[in-house]
């Protein structure tokens, strides 16, 4: 799968978690209210940009440079530290209820784990064989 390809299924996948977490914000709207339906919209906004931030990572691992791998290495890490620091701050000056906010997030880490992994195996076993290349085995 090429770059374009890590890009398609992020942005499919991060469209997909936008329209479950409008539904599910609007059903938090109806029972808590719409501070913790602002919450929650926060939560899963953050979500959808590491889901997304995900292609950049993948499209830098899988570079030719020894340095964009660098970068994309180092680029994992500091994602997780964007999302921390997104719900963290915002938590520690209690500007939004923390369980609608963290429950946003959760849901689009669960929609990304149920959707985006088994395309990404899936388009993994499409891969051809280049023809003319013979495989060799060794018994061992």
């Amino acid at each position: 799968m090429g770059a374009a390809g890590h890009w398609r299924l992020a942005i499919r996948c991060g469209a997909l978690a936008c329209a479950g977490a409008a539904a599910a914000g609007g059903v938090v709207w109806w029972v808590l209210g719409p501070a913790h339906a602002g919450a929650f919209g926060y939560g899963a906004g953050v979500g959808v940009l590491s889901l997304v931030s995900v292609a950049g990572t993948v499209s830098l691992l899988a570079g030719r440079s020894f340095r964009s791998r660098v970068l994309g290495v180092g680029s994992f890490p500091a994602r997780y530290m964007c999302v921390v620091a997104a719900l963290g701050l915002p938590a520690y000056w209690e500007a939004w209820p923390v369980l609608p906010m963290a429950a946003g997030v959760c849901g689009v880490y669960l929609v990304e784990n149920l959707v985006l992994v088994p395309g990404l195996m899936v388009a993994g076993g499409r891969r051809r064989r280049k023809r003319g290349v013979l495989e060799r085995r060794v018994a061992a």
